[in-house]
């Protein structure tokens, strides 16, 4: 972790439950934080239409292969969670990648530098994996 990064995160942390009038350590709901931070969340099981294949693999027996992920377009952010976990697991997944996108991390290539275009099933690390990002080229 580089130096400065907790302070930072705690600041960032500080201002956004202020912005919300939460006290410090009053419960945060993350729905409410990304309709806040203006960050469309969408559950994995509507994309059973554009991306079957993935959609089936994740939400049907392969829960635990896939958590959440921050799709970009552009600038723009969207959060895609597996609405097969348990309410209080998609809520920690969701406000992990809420916390990306208050950290302002930058989008990166999934997988070894290329940049897809549609949602499929690929392999990462010699396991399935869901492929969901949208490049602007």
């Amino acid at each position: 972790m580089r130096r400065g990064f907790k302070s930072e995160a705690n600041a960032v942390a500080r201002e956004v439950r202020g912005e919300l009038g939460l006290a410090p350590a009053s419960p945060l709901d993350v729905w409410q934080l990304a309709e806040h931070l203006e960050i469309p969340v969408i559950p994995l099981s509507s994309l059973r239409e554009s991306a079957p294949l993935a959609a089936d693999l994740f939400l049907d027996g392969g829960q635990d292969m896939f958590s959440g992920v921050t799709v970009f377009r552009g600038n723009e952010r969207t959060v895609v969670f597996n609405d097969a976990h348990v309410p209080g697991r998609q809520a920690s997944d969701v406000g992990h990648e809420l916390a990306h996108g208050l950290l302002l991390h930058p989008p990166e290539p999934a997988v070894d530098g290329l940049v897809f275009s549609q949602t499929g099933i690929g392999r990462w690390k010699n396991k399935p994996a869901m492929v969901a990002i949208v490049s602007g080229k």
